[in-house]
């Protein structure tokens, strides 16, 4: 007969009798109350005192063997979801059969036996249900949600037995991805698999990583709040900052994911007023995004959230002299420059936006210079200095006027006489 367990009782039968003088342990008086209820019709439970000495004295138990667990992983070598669903395959023998035996993944505690604690630890949480084709020799389970390193235990009514070695659950890890956000910061999804879940405990801790320091939780790492988490994402909210080519990785329990790219999102330069600016001297208005919310120092770098970084704002590649007026707005101071179309563009942190043209013209009265391009005011005619000056001048002119009349009536004298 198909089975399992130990001290089952058994009783048996001949042509409608019982066999005697077995008594079943319900039909024992526990104590001499208990039996004069039972001899007085009181009782609220059939016993038997007569039972109570052939009892002890008359053996009518069996026990089937006892489970053995040669093998417990994972179906086809995958690692175990900590969202469960995951397939665990039990090899052994005497393993019970659906109906029979339980299967519980505990969680791993090696100062005492796994089957010492089964029954104070195990729960609905813990259980990985059987599939009905299970079998002596196999038994396969679906895997509840858990997290780390579990032991595996098979319960066959009441004797129990557990894997040698631990079922680990898969180790978090991120999706290989790049994340940005906007310099004043925000709400930031970092998705992965087997995260964990608060229910289970997890507790993600925030890691920046510094390439030539590894892992540390520096300031800005701890300004890094987990709002929300489960097992395939965890939502951040990250404070204002900028720059780019920074690390974030998660510690979870004593497990550290992988780390994923992550910048501030690089300045964007949308308007330059003037269009068409001074080149013998201007003051630009430049309007955009991601300039950063705090102020740069004189010297390029910050505290706060613009820490380390740099603003510089370049016009033909050369810088001017720029002023941060919020994360949305600057100035640049521009001197002389020659006239023409010239890119701008302004960099924070490293991280540099995409030129956008401006146009350097000359101012009334300049032209620009046929070699330099260099504004120069235009030249007038020369003013005299006084009327007496005036004077002067138009009295030499006259005389120079009466000079040349005199010496065309010579000539046409002298013309005269050759012709006679």
């Amino acid at each position: 007969m198909e089975g399992g367990g130990k001290d089952l009782q058994w009783r048996a039968w001949i042509g409608g009798q019982p066999s005697a003088p077995t008594c079943w342990e319900s039909d024992v008086c526990a104590s001499s109350a208990a039996r004069r209820a039972c001899r007085d019709g009181e009782a609220s439970c059939a016993c038997r005192p007569e039972c109570d000495a052939s009892f002890a004295g008359v053996s009518s138990t069996t026990s089937y063997a006892p489970p053995s667990l040669r093998e417990a992983a994972v179906v086809d070598g995958e690692e175990a979801s900590t969202r469960g669903g995951s397939l665990v395959e039990l090899a052994g023998a005497n393993l019970g059969t659906f109906g029979v035996s339980r299967v519980d993944l505990l969680p791993l505690d090696r100062r005492s036996p796994a089957c010492d604690r089964v029954a104070a630890s195990r729960s609905a949480a813990t259980e990985c249900t059987i599939r009905a084709d299970a079998t002596h020799e196999r038994i396969v389970c679906t895997a509840p949600e858990g997290m780390g390193a579990v032991v595996v235990v098979v319960d066959v009514n009441g004797q129990c037995v557990s894997a040698s070695a631990p079922l680990e659950y898969a180790p978090p890890r991120l999706r290989d991805d790049s994340y940005t956000l906007p310099t004043v910061g925000g709400a930031l999804n970092l998705y992965g698999a087997n995260l964990g879940a608060p229910h289970l405990g997890a507790r993600p801790q925030v890691l920046r990583l510094d390439p030539a320091a590894g892992a540390t939780t520096s300031s800005s790492a701890r300004d890094i709040v987990v709002a929300h988490h489960d097992h395939i994402f965890v939502e951040l909210r990250v404070p204002p900052g900028v720059g780019g080519g920074m690390g974030l990785a998660l510690r979870i329990d004593d497990a550290t994911t992988n780390a994923v790219a992550f910048a501030y999102a690089p300045p964007v330069l949308d308007a330059i007023v003037p269009a068409i600016a001074d080149a013998t001297g201007d003051v630009l208005t430049l309007a955009g995004a991601n300039f950063g919310i705090e102020e740069p120092s004189a010297s390029g770098s910050a505290t706060g959230a613009n820490a380390s970084s740099s603003f510089v704002v370049r016009v033909r590649g050369a810088p001017c002299e720029a002023a941060w007026i919020s994360d949305r707005k600057a100035t640049c101071a521009v001197g002389r420059r020659q006239v023409g179309s010239a890119n701008v563009t302004i960099e924070v942190a490293g991280q540099r936006s995409a030129a956008l043209a401006l146009r350097l013209a000359c101012p009334d009265g300049h032209e620009a210079g046929e070699t330099t391009q260099l504004c120069e005011p235009i030249a007038e005619p020369a003013v005299l200095a006084s009327s007496g000056d005036a004077l002067a001048v138009g009295c030499v002119a006259g005389v120079l006027l009466l000079l040349a009349a005199a010496y065309a009536r010579r000539l046409q004298r002298q013309k005269g006489a050759c012709a006679a």
